[in-house]
């Protein structure tokens, strides 16, 4: 299945949530979307009174995130949304107001999703540092964890976030440090009953850690985590690589076992320069063309996501969809057109070989007439003597009667004439008595 939305809610969405957004995307005939975590405000407190005793996923006034208790001098968090709040405990308060503010709205939201067959993920903050193993990859584990709550709560199965800069650390020990973070991300990730994944998204630029290839080394070794393949990223980085729909296919064969059931992507038109990435602009702009995509979307078997992060957002996602099916549409007439070019191909080769066969044949009777001709002379001799012999058999066969017949009568005569004696003979001793 290919499915087309918008990287945040949509512009031309009246309310400035989410979950107005889901029911836009629905309405523009779209089906995908995904959650940003950008504008977020994260505050840690002790509990209110009402607070205590009650579990996060309770509490409607606010979206408790992390619930830390006490031991010794530190705490230890976990975002089950199930921990009982007690009066020691220290709360993780996250204010994300264009996302939801508490679980219950998360979970509607989610359930609104799947109604309208509205395909979800979530994306972390774009800053994030995995790197440099600082403050900052601090708050930066924070975030992608909190994200994981979200995509858990709304029902989404992957979490995308970006890597970071190298700094001044040297590729091979930043590919160390980032995978042993990510290995404790999934660790978090699943102790808190969080199954989506982690997925790594290519970036654009030279100094961000994110090529192809680093982003298929990490799925590979680090379980729970996947490549996301962003073209306008993948294309800057490389030059501008991405121009035939054969570019795209080896792209997809490449990262192919590394994926799970789906290929999650981004795209917009981007400009650059010496494989960097300058600013992502309109599809319609820049050297990065979709159709070649849609060609190669409608040659492959693979099931897609393709979320929009042009400037236009669900305008350029519905560009997207449009063109994928222009391009089938186009691909349907291509192939019936060579269908009705093959049998009127085969029609003609089925009557050229009947006009051959008809003239071998008739070249056959023409060749042969003489011999026919004597045929039916020998033909007509031999029965002509076979009608004689027969009329000959008949004659002798009278004759033989006509000799028997002749037979017969002399002998009857003979019989006739000692009768005729006899009966002289008899009567002569009378005259001579008398």
């Amino acid at each position: 299945m290919k499915r087309y939305g918008p990287a945040g809610i949509p512009l031309s969405s009246k309310g400035r949530t989410i979950m107005d957004g889901i029911e836009e995307v629905y309405m523009a005939g779209l089906n995908a979307i995904e959650i940003q975590m950008i504008k977020q405000i994260a505050e840690q407190r002790p509990p209110e009174d009402y607070e205590v005793g009650m579990r996060p996923e309770e509490i409607n006034e606010s979206f408790i995130v992390e619930v830390g208790k006490p031991i010794g001098d530190d705490y230890v968090f976990s975002s089950t949304g199930k921990e009982i709040i007690e009066e020691d405990d220290l709360l993780t308060v996250l204010y994300m107001d264009s996302v939801a503010r508490n679980y219950r709205q998360l979970r509607f939201m989610g359930r609104l999703a799947r109604m309208l067959d509205v395909k979800v993920g979530v994306h972390t903050q774009y800053y994030i540092d995995l790197i440099s193993n600082d403050e900052i990859t601090h708050r930066s584990m924070d975030n992608i964890m909190w994200s994981g709550v979200v995509a858990r709560e709304v029902g989404a199965d992957i979490v995308v976030t970006h890597i970071g800069p190298y700094g001044d650390i040297k590729k091979k020990e930043a590919m160390k440090r980032v995978k042993e973070n990510l290995r404790e991300l999934i660790e978090r990730y699943r102790e808190n009953g969080i199954t989506a994944k982690i997925g790594v998204e290519t970036s654009g630029k030279q100094e961000i850690f994110g090529s192809l290839n680093e982003v298929m080394a990490l799925a590979k070794e680090v379980n729970g985590v996947v490549p996301i393949l962003n073209y306008a990223h993948i294309h800057s980085r490389e030059d501008g690589k991405l121009k035939t729909a054969e570019d795209f296919l080896k792209l997809f064969r490449k990262v192919r076992k590394y994926l799970g059931s789906e290929i999650y992507s981004h795209f917009s038109g981007v400009e650059y320069d010496n494989g960097n990435e300058i600013r992502l602009t309109p599809i319609k702009k820049g050297d990065l063309k979709f159709e070649p995509l849609a060609e190669a979307l409608l040659q492959s078997d693979e099931n897609f996501v393709l979320i929009c992060d042009s400037p236009l957002l669900e305008h350029d996602a519905m560009y997207m969809k449009v063109i994928t099916e222009r391009t089938l549409s186009k691909r349907i007439a291509r192939e019936k057109k060579e269908m009705e070019k093959l049998k009127i191909e085969r029609e003609r080769e089925e009557s050229i070989k009947k006009q051959q066969k008809d003239d071998k044949k008739k070249e056959k009777e023409e060749k042969t007439p003489v011999k026919s001709v004597k045929k039916s002379n020998i033909e007509k001799k031999e029965a002509e003597k076979g009608r004689a012999e027969e009329k000959k058999e008949k004659k002798g066969e009278k004759k033989e009667e006509k000799k028997k017949e002749a037979a017969k009568k002399k002998k009857s005569g003979g019989k006739k004439e000692k009768s005729a004696s006899k009966k002289k003979n008899s009567k002569s001793p009378t005259a001579k008595s008398k």
